[in-house]
């Protein structure tokens, strides 16, 4: 279950009362997990909420767009890298299992070779287990369509970097969890493995001669190929 919690009129309401939104939709909640996904403003009830509630897994997807203060600036995003990564921290602290993914734009007018190295090192900074990288698609009519478009050749090298980033975060984390028992809910069956994802947001697969499909299990994690592999406890 993903819920993206925005700035609505309602949202505080929203958030306080997620627990029992969640029982309310889906009555067999104890069989299930919870994805929340949060753009801006992640306050200190929503941390404590996370912290505290045994239906949100420790997973939160929290949008970047750029790891450099000039891009994000453009952009006109409100908050700043510092403001970031200290919230980021702060909830690290509290919860110290959460993993965190974010959104990446690469090429935003006015880009730099600087400006994107800021965030690539950014991004390793921060620590992410995986990136959505998204090129900067031109929208007329907009204010960042009149400012100097990125060449898209580099755009496209620029792309793959943080492509090539997010495997090697992602494998190096899933490459931590050997050896740990995770929750994991399983979604399908694919070449004779029962494949689902663990609470902490990356694919793990186990074969079984149970049904599985649905069924929220504790796994073993034995191995790493391409995902992660165990076994039902």
């Amino acid at each position: 279950i993903g819920q993206v919690l925005c700035c609505y009129a309602f949202s505080i309401i929203f958030y306080f009362n997620l627990d029992k939104i969640a029982y309310v939709l889906y009555p067999n909640i104890d069989n299930a997990l919870f994805l929340i996904q949060i753009f801006y403003g992640i306050t200190d009830d929503i941390i404590d909420l996370i912290s505290k509630s045994k239906i949100i897994v420790d997973h939160l997807h929290v949008p970047l767009q750029a790891g450099c203060d000039e891009t994000l600036k453009r952009m006109n995003r409100k908050y700043n890298c510092e403001q970031y990564y200290e919230k980021l921290s702060k909830i690290r602290r509290l919860i110290p299992d959460i993993v965190f993914t974010t959104d990446v734009i690469v090429g935003f007018p006015g880009e730099s070779e600087e400006e994107f190295e800021k965030t690539y090192e950014f991004i390793k900074k921060v620590g992410y287990t995986q990136l959505h990288v998204f090129p900067y698609s031109m929208r007329k009519g907009t204010p960042a369509a009149r400012m100097v478009q990125v060449d898209e050749k580099i755009k496209h090298e620029r792309v793959n970097r943080l492509i090539a980033l997010s495997h090697e975060l992602n494998e190096n984390y899933a490459k931590s969890q050997i050896g740990k028992t995770l929750s994991v809910l399983f979604e399908k069956e694919d070449h004779g493995y029962y494949v689902g994802h663990g609470d902490n947001y990356l694919l793990i697969k186990v074969q079984s001669d149970e049904q599985l499909i649905g069924q929220l299990k504790n796994v073993i994690i034995d191995s790493y190929d391409e995902m992660l592999i165990g076994r039902v406890v």
